[in-house]
């Protein structure tokens, strides 16, 4: 189901590229990562960062935003898929969900979302319009116990963030393709 809905959201993002030209994010940018509380009670570590993207835009149909995600390795180990605390409680609704303990950072006009799975959060343009978006100290929470890291190896612990331009495509029916057919761009679906 998760890799039928990426390949979705992939498409209909080279699509919406290509067939409007003018729909594209670009020069998605995550820096300054840092953990910046370990709760050994909560078995928990806020992972902060900064990111930025150009092009964002959201309208009365959907939105982008950006994939977040991380990967943890300890020392001779290999990298893993980091797992998050919370998940938002229900299905994407273009509204900020972020739950308990995670946070979008210093902009008020992001929002967040993570899947029941807990493998990445959502984060996108809660207000209509477009243009660049930038957030200093966005949080998400890792729940290190889940991924079976020990208290004591926090410190030996190698983080990274990652972060993919997306849109958000309803869940529906729909058509995807250009509608000049064969005689638009290359590269393209035309036939639904």
């Amino acid at each position: 189901m998760r890799s039928k809905f990426f390949c979705c959201v992939v498409l209909a993002l080279c699509l919406l590229f290509l067939a409007q030209g003018k729909v594209f994010a670009s020069h998605l940018k995550i820096d300054s990562v840092l953990v910046s509380v370990i709760d050994p009670e909560k078995k928990a570590a806020k992972l902060q960062f900064n990111v930025s993207w150009d092009n964002s835009w959201k309208d009365e149909i959907n939105c982008d935003g950006v994939w977040l995600f991380a990967k943890y390795k300890l020392p001779n180990g290999s990298w893993k898929h980091m797992t998050l605390k919370n998940a938002s409680e229900g299905p994407f609704n273009y509204n900020d969900q972020a739950p308990g303990f995670s946070s979008k950072g210093d902009s008020q006009d992001l929002g967040m979302w993570i899947p029941a799975e807990k493998k990445g959060a959502f984060i996108f343009r809660v207000k209509a319009g477009s243009g660049t978006v930038s957030s200093k100290n966005v949080i998400l929470v890792w729940d290190y116990a889940a991924d079976n890291v020990l208290d004591n190896e926090m410190t030996q612990v190698t983080l990274k963030v990652f972060g993919l331009e997306m849109v958000y495509i309803p869940e529906g029916k729909h058509y995807i393709g250009d509608p000049k057919g064969p005689d638009g761009p290359d590269n393209t679906f035309y036939t639904y």
